[in-house]
């Protein structure tokens, strides 16, 4: 069989993706709220997907929701922001956007159990002259989020 053929494409300096996890919300309700199909999603109470036929049945005991953010279509959502190529400037849309649409919702998760995390994946080239703006500082803190950075090898 011939070997699959990586492409030969560059790898974006960044992805961005929001992570929820709640003890009982649907990730439908969640979807529908942020407007945001989720790219993987299990609710709380549904059945785990065994990897051995033998195992024992369990369900998972929370709502796990997971949507990538793309900046080309938040950036046409935020009326065309320019400089939204940059990791500062996605984090500018995002957290602006989370806090100024769906602050209460956010906050109810939190009240609730809820966790939210905001995870950054970036190459080292993303990280040139990265600066945090005040703003997002205050945002992640009003909303109660976290911000994670997965730094990528190379």
């Amino acid at each position: 069989m011939p070997a699959v053929k990586r492409s030969t494409l560059p790898l974006p300096a960044f992805r961005m993706s929001l992570h929820i996890r709640h003890p009982s919300v649907s990730p439908a309700d969640i979807s529908r709220e942020l407007r945001l199909e989720a790219d993987e999603s299990f609710a709380a109470g549904e059945p785990r997907r065994s990897r051995r036929s033998a195992a024992v049945d369990s369900v998972h005991s929370e709502t796990y929701w997971v949507a990538a953010l793309d900046p080309d279509q938040w950036r046409l959502a935020m009326h065309a922001m320019v400089g939204a190529r940059s990791l500062g400037a996605m984090l500018v849309m995002v957290c602006g956007r989370l806090a100024s649409r769906h602050r209460e919702f956010l906050s109810r998760l939190r009240s609730e159990g809820g966790l939210l995390t905001l995870r950054a994946t970036v190459s080292p080239r993303a990280l040139h002259a990265f600066k945090i703006p005040p703003e997002v500082g205050q945002w992640l803190s009003d909303l109660g989020m976290t911000l994670e950075f997965e730094c990528l090898d190379g």
